[in-house]
Parts: C-alpha cells; structure tokens; sequence
C-alpha cells in the first residue's frame, strides 16, 4: 500500500490521505481505490465549476430534487443527523480552512447577529441555573475576593479594566454559584475561558478568611 500519491493536477507527492477514497463495483467484485486528484484540487475544480452556468444549473435541479422527492429528503435529513455527519463537521471546523471561514462569517453582519444571539441564550441559561441552584454570591464576598486579588485578574494578573466575576467550574457545567467558586477575571479571559473547564486561577495575593 502507497503511503504518497502524486496528484495528476498539481503534481505534489502528498499523503494519501490528502486524497478521497473511491469504490467501484467490477465483475470480481467491490474495488476500493485513492482518487488520482488530491482533495484541494478536487474542491478548487468543484467550486470553479459550481460557478459556471452549468453548475449553477446542475445546484439548482439538485436542490429542486431534494425538495420534491420525500425518499431523498428523508435519506439526507437521516445523514445529517447521523454520528459520520456530526464527525465529519467537528473535523472540518477545527480545521485551518473551517476556523477562516467562521472568521470570515463573524466579521460579516449576519455574523454579529448570530454571535449576539448565542451569547444572550448563553446569558439567559445562565442566569436560569444559577436561580435554579440557589447559591448567591453576597456583594461583601465579591469585594472581599477582589481584594484578596489586589482587583487583578485571576488568570492573566491584569488589572486593566474592571474585574468580572468569574465561575471557574462553569455553571452550564454544574459549577456553584458560591465564593469558593469564584475569582476575578478581566473582560479578556472571561470572554475566551466562556464555559470551557481546566482553566486554573493563581492563587490570591491575600489570605481569604471568612
């Protein structure tokens, strides 16, 4: 088995997995083989194509397809909601082409909408557990863990800007809403941290006794 193929049209030797894998059925049987094209090359031909009349045409009576046969509807909804489809989308999303083109659409304005919704169900889910748990943090308790921080931030040790509470075992992730849990972050980390976990606060530059 080859472990580099040469593609037919940009002629780079490249991996084989930079090239999609094909099936054909013969009289002796399934035969699986490695496109000639590499996967950059096929894409480039696609879109070039997907631009011309006849590919414009050819999207139009695929779209027209799928809407009008039930059978196809239900074979694509089937796939896009399958584990392969939702694989396939992480893999392409953490890829350096899928983050320039989520770069590229949050810069767009319907990109500000979309981003501007997700943080409000963002804030409003939130908002619902936190009341659900019923931990509430006293407004004494912030200003005594500012304090013990020197009002710097717990991650970076910024202290440009006001300091915003941050959970360090998320909420959406089961944290409490509890001083123990809480530490003070610039607006900077607080927005990239978000709900992720394994972010480690310094420990304050103070005692906290309560």
């Amino acid at each position: 088995m080859f472990s580099y193929l040469v593609c037919t049209i940009c002629h780079e030797k490249k991996p084989v997995d930079a090239f999609h894998g094909r099936s054909r059925q013969t009289p002796t049987g399934l035969r699986e083989y490695r496109s000639r094209q590499c996967k950059a090359c096929e894409h480039a031909a696609r879109n070039a194509y997907n631009h011309t009349e006849a590919g414009k045409q050819y999207l139009a009576r695929q779209k027209l397809a799928l809407e009008t046969d039930p059978e196809r509807r239900a074979r694509y909804e089937a796939y896009q909601t399958s584990e392969a489809a939702q694989a396939s989308r992480r893999e392409y999303e953490k890829s350096d082409k899928g983050k320039a083109r989520m770069e590229r659409f949050l810069l767009s304005e319907k990109g500000e909408k979309y981003r501007t919704e997700k943080w409000r169900r963002h804030r409003v889910k939130r908002a619902d557990l936190i009341e659900q748990s019923g931990d509430t943090l006293a407004p004494w308790q912030w200003r005594k863990i500012l304090r013990a921080y020197r009002h710097a931030c717990a991650y970076c040790a910024s202290t440009y800007g006001p300091m915003e509470p941050d959970h360090v075992v998320p909420v959406t992730k089961g944290g409490a809403n509890i001083k123990e849990n809480i530490v003070p972050a610039c607006h900077a980390c607080n927005q990239k941290k978000g709900d992720e976990t394994g972010w480690i606060p310094n420990p304050p530059s103070l005692v906290l006794k309560w």
